[in-house]
């Protein structure tokens, strides 16, 4: 059950807290006042779609806290235990949408996704908008109306398992039939491709091993290159190195005939060099020497890379995988020579598949027969009610003649009868909008009483309606109450009347901004806004008798 909605910095919302109880919960308010502000800031909330612009104006941050006790919601904590999530009774979710940062939801302080968000929204609350009821004339939306009245999901669940694997069989199937069809070229091309192949000898990782190899070898070709440059400046037999010009400085100074202590010291120094630099030498060339260099192998090495790289592009597959691809065509060959096997096999995979998903969709089959027939007998009671009187509801099922579907055997179809003595015929011919509102209507309810979710949730889903029959939809809202939390924006005082807890928005305008307010409204207050919607905004003493009246026969 939703306990407290915090609102801050939202569209029109400055700042907004709203206590929630059990019953049957009333919005109303004049025309443009945001009656439907706190429905979306709870979708908004649960992960709805949301950017900057519903971020009140100047502000940086939009700021949505939803409060739920869960004390009776079992699944909503088996739920949240699934996803190692804290699942006491209170529980917490608070979205931030910022201007300029991704949006942020926690449940109970924890960061989550904002697709989980609207997965543990389906634990705990249900909405149902204003135009909900044309997407009743939809063929889907009425197999799932009827599906969710059944409780059909984990045999829907167990249908699409038995059809995803089915038609991944059935692909394969197809594939394999494909192929058959120009066996004997394909064979005679698979064979050729193995033969080359195998005359490569390519082993295992081959074209790993040898690029590290080539790499290594490349690398010491440069070093070589390198070490076989400094041994030239040091020495060469064909131009002056280092140490040959060292050597003859030194005899140039030596014949100088002269005691000069600063000259016999640059002597000392070019002998001591002169020695350094054959002792370089020496170490260079038995380095050099140890690092032997093998050109040639490098060689042998590019041409098998060359060779291997050619034979993957003209198979359109990477170098790495080519020591895969003998085997892969040896299946390819196998699979073609026992093409038939494989082909019977599969088929009776599939024959398999079907006869375990009859089973389920029979079962799925007896169970919407079921539903169909209750549903449409509490439908046809309630329309007398809301309207429709001698109107009859009727639901049918007709085979869609498919050995296996996503969604069952059958498609389902919804008949009316608006007026008594007419045959049935799908809603589209039929009925008006005011009548398909009503009809929605009827059906939201019943199939929401099955579900039993612990809120629901009705954003004027009674447009259209008016009068004795506006009175009948207040009164089955209340009684769903009793079994539920709802929560409804509404334009109609019948409606509004039969509320247990009354809220009303209104707008306020200043000269800079413009904010909407939601408060609850005490007895006396309720009396005179039921009176507002009753004779419009001038409030007659008569208006507000019959707001009285109308809360006093409630009760």
């Amino acid at each position: 059950m939703l306990t407290n909605i915090n609102i801050r910095n939202f569209i029109l919302v400055k700042s907004l807290s709203l206590d929630f109880q059990s019953g049957l919960h009333v919005l109303t308010g004049e025309t443009g006042a945001g009656k439907s502000i706190w429905i979306d800031a709870i979708e908004i909330g649960l992960g709805g779609r949301a950017d900057a612009n519903i971020i009140y104006p100047n502000e940086k941050t939009c700021d949505i806290t939803l409060c739920f006790d869960l004390k009776n919601l079992s699944d909503a904590k088996k739920w949240l235990a699934s996803q190692d999530l804290p699942n006491d009774d209170e529980c917490i979710i608070r979205r931030i949408i910022d201007a300029e940062k991704p949006s942020r939801t926690t449940i109970n302080g924890v960061p989550i996704p904002q697709q989980l968000i609207r997965t543990f929204s389906e634990c705990v609350l249900s909405i149902h908008g204003q135009h909900q009821h044309q997407r009743l004339l939809k063929a889907d939306e009425q197999r799932d109306l009827l599906d969710r009245y059944a409780d059909n999901e984990n045999n829907l669940s167990l249908i699409q398992k038995y059809y995803d694997e089915w038609k991944t069989v059935d692909k394969e199937t197809q594939t394999l039939k494909q192929h058959m069809h120009n066996k004997s070229s394909e064979l005679s091309l698979l064979h050729y491709q193995l033969q080359e192949i195998q005359q490569l000898q390519i082993q295992e990782n081959e074209y790993d091993k040898l690029f590290s190899q080539y790499q290594q070898l490349h690398h010491s070709k440069q070093f070589a290159v390198t070490l076989n440059e400094a041994l030239t400046f040091v020495d060469n037999d064909n131009n002056p190195g280092a140490c040959n010009l060292t050597q003859q400085s030194l005899r140039q100074l030596q014949s100088i005939r002269t005691d000069n202590p600063k000259i016999e010291n640059i002597k000392s120094l070019l002998q001591t060099a002169c020695i350094h630099l054959d002792e370089a030498r020496d170490a260079l060339k038995q380095y050099s020497h140890d690092n032997d260099f093998s050109g040639d192998q490098l060689e042998k090495i590019e041409q098998r890379l060359v060779l291997l790289q050619d034979f993957a592009r003209k198979h359109h597959i990477d170098p790495t995988q080519l020591s895969h691809i003998e085997n892969s065509l040896k299946q390819k060959i196998e699979l073609l020579e026992k093409a038939d096997e494989k082909l019977l096999s599969l088929e009776n995979q599939k024959n398999k598949m079907i006869a375990e998903y009859q089973i389920i969709a029979g079962n799925l089959t007896q169970r919407r027969e079921k539903a169909a027939k209750k549903l449409s007998i509490a439908i046809t009671e309630q329309m007398q009610q809301l309207g429709m009187s001698g109107g009859k509801f009727e639901i049918q099922l007709h085979n869609n003649q498919l050995p296996i579907n996503i969604y069952g055997n059958e498609q389902i179809h919804f008949l009316i009868a608006t007026n008594p003595g007419q045959t049935p015929h799908d809603l589209s011919r039929i009925v008006s909008g005011g009548e398909l509102s009503r009809l929605s209507l009827i059906i939201q309810v019943l199939t929401a009483q099955q579900k039993k979710l612990p809120t629901l949730i009705f954003d004027e889903v009674d447009v259209g309606i008016g009068g004795k029959t506006a009175d009948l939809i207040g009164r089955l809202l209340r009684e769903l109450s009793q079994n539920a939390q709802i929560l409804c924006v509404t334009h109609l005082p019948q409606v509004a009347a039969n509320g247990h807890h009354h809220f009303f928005a209104s707008k306020m305008v200043d000269d800079k901004t413009t904010s909407t307010q939601i408060i609850l409204l005490t007895a006396q207050e309720r009396a005179k806004e039921l009176a507002r919607m009753l004779s419009g905004s001038k409030i007659t003493e008569k208006s507000l008798e019959h707001a009285t009246e109308l809360l006093e026969n409630i009760g």
